[in-house]
């Protein structure tokens, strides 16, 4: 009776979770973007599995990477879309240095603006990644480098911004990462240094990329986006509360900081709409 019993009350509470976690006011699939937000949806990112099995051994991946061989095609395709909308709205409306940014943490932007990033290196663009989360850096994590200059010591007047730049060889794109987590970040991002750098590279790049901190409750990517063309706000999948990531979007907006769209990312099939495959007249595949 214990164990029956104790079955049955497990069951029951993973039902209540479920039916909780359902009727949250989140974004849950791609229609919710249109009637639920005030921005239109740039992409829909699949969620990539974070474990391999190889070797009869499990795997952690350490980073999801449009580069890796084990990535799925739908999720490098889906990043290939969010390539070519991004161009054709940064060429209209003139973008060159944009900011991605996201309500709450873990929601999965430094691997957004990462992979927009590499997609954008292989259409022969060059284009320099910078990480301004001084409080959480992850983007050198994900190429797995060691960072010898970070962009903190740059804002602190200790060396030149240009001593900073790291060429990553493999994805031919230049980076600025954070060495490590910084305790007066206000004041570090309010230096006018970097400002007029930002100016600077701007004759050097067709695109500039910026990874920001998560909006709410952190004002540093506000400040940031004064610095910007625009912005990408990365939505993570029944996650956070529709109010929150509206209120992101105010602030942006109040500060006459246009946001591009949003980035819906780690979409499950089961929520997410069924995608719908054609081919085009040379052969090549395309997930719509």
């Amino acid at each position: 009776n214990l164990v029956f019993f104790g079955f049955v009350g497990m069951v029951l509470m993973a039902a209540f979770f479920a039916v909780m976690s359902f009727m949250r006011d989140t974004i849950k699939q791609k229609k919710d973007i249109k009637n639920k937000l005030q921005v239109h949806l740039l992409a829909n990112i699949v969620k990539e599995p974070k474990t391999l099995l190889k070797k009869g051994k499990i795997h952690r991946k350490k980073a999801l990477l449009v580069s890796q061989i084990t990535t799925s095609f739908e999720f490098v395709e889906a990043f290939r879309r969010l390539r070519v909308r991004f161009e054709a709205q940064a060429q209209k409306k003139g973008y060159q240095i944009v900011s991605v940014s996201s309500t709450m943490e873990n929601e999965g932007k430094s691997s957004v603006i990462m992979n927009l990033a590499m997609m954008l290196a292989k259409k022969e663009k060059k284009v320099l990644i910078i990480d301004l989360d001084l409080g959480k850096p992850a983007l050198h994590k994900l190429l797995e480098v060691s960072v010898k200059h970070g962009i903190e010591e740059a804002l602190r007047g200790e060396i030149l911004p240009e001593e900073t730049i790291f060429h990553h060889e493999r994805t031919n794109l230049d980076c600025v990462f954070t060495k490590q987590a910084v305790a007066n970040r206000l004041e570090l991002l309010e230096n006018p240094i970097l400002e007029k750098w930002l100016k600077e590279c701007r004759k050097d790049y067709d695109y500039i990329l910026i990874d920001t901190p998560p909006s709410h409750m952190i004002s540093d990517s506000r400040i940031i986006s004064q610095y910007v063309d625009a912005v990408i706000v990365v939505v993570c999948q029944n996650v956070v509360p529709t109010t929150l990531i509206n209120r992101t979007i105010d602030h942006y907006l109040m500060q006459d900081t246009p946001v591009m769209g949003c980035v819906l990312n780690r979409s499950t099939p089961n929520l997410m709409m069924k995608q719908r495959v054609r081919l085009d007249e040379g052969g090549a595949t395309h997930v719509e």
